[in-house]
């Protein structure tokens, strides 16, 4: 049994020993929304995703996140989303900014590593005019520096690429999936997290250096990006 308690709005899914039924916390589960667990051992290769069974769901496209200047009706409900996330408190996570541990993690490792090899053989692996070594110096003290206020370092997705939002069509009502990379971080980094996977295309342009991320024509406006701010307030303050 695989359960979150988490809250509603939530993707849960429960295994027994013949159906695999996923279900959203704020939804009943119905008989039709089971599967065989046999079948779907035959089926999941070309399914991919076991969301999918869900009846009347569907995973977000690329095309969902597109939007114009100044609308997205998709953005907004992931906004609202995020608001209703971002003030759930999950005491098994730890409560530090991951993110910015990471990078200060990394830079301290460009620190140590000029270190140990000296500076005649650091001068000669780096040609640029950068000194990397005392970037990330610096950086890891303006890392350290900043101080989280209040509910700033809040419970993050991490993740909100399209294919994690789920939408239900008939009642246009939406749920996030794949909590994999979830953790406090600042609620900053996951709006500005889901403004960056607007431009990205996970079904297409796939090449040797990644996937196709067009954001000379793509990333949202400086108006869009106020307006899902200001949906996110919004359900965050309790009001439409």
């Amino acid at each position: 049994l695989a359960r979150t308690n988490i809250g509603p709005g939530m993707l849960g899914v429960i295994y027994d020993d013949d159906t695999v039924g996923p279900l959203e916390l704020n939804m009943d589960l119905r008989k039709d929304s089971t599967v065989d667990v046999k079948q779907l051992d035959k089926k999941k290769e070309a399914i991919g995703r076991i969301e999918e069974y869900l009846e009347g769901w569907i995973t977000l496209s690329a095309d969902h996140y597109l939007s114009t200047e100044t609308s997205s009706p998709h953005l907004s409900a992931v906004a609202r989303k995020l608001a209703k996330l971002h003030i759930t408190q999950v005491d098994c996570a730890p409560k530090h900014a991951r993110i910015l541990n990471d990078i200060k993690v990394q830079s301290g490792l460009v620190v140590a590593g000029a270190a140990a090899v000296g500076d005649e053989r650091w001068a000669s692996l780096c040609t640029a005019s950068l000194d990397l070594a005392a970037v990330s110096q610096a950086l890891i003290q303006e890392l350290s520096a900043i101080e989280l206020q209040g509910d700033e370092l809040s419970f993050c997705h991490n993740d909100l690429q399209h294919g994690n939002v789920m939408m239900h069509e008939a009642s246009m009502r939406y749920t996030l999936i794949d909590f994999e990379y979830a953790g406090y971080n600042p609620i900053y980094y996951d709006m500005a997290n889901v403004w960056c996977e607007v431009p990205a295309n996970y079904t297409e342009g796939i090449s040797t250096v990644g996937f196709l991320q067009n954001f000379a024509e793509n990333f949202p406006s400086t108006a869009l990006q106020r307006l899902t701010a200001a949906h996110y307030l919004s359900a965050k303050r309790g009001s439409e």
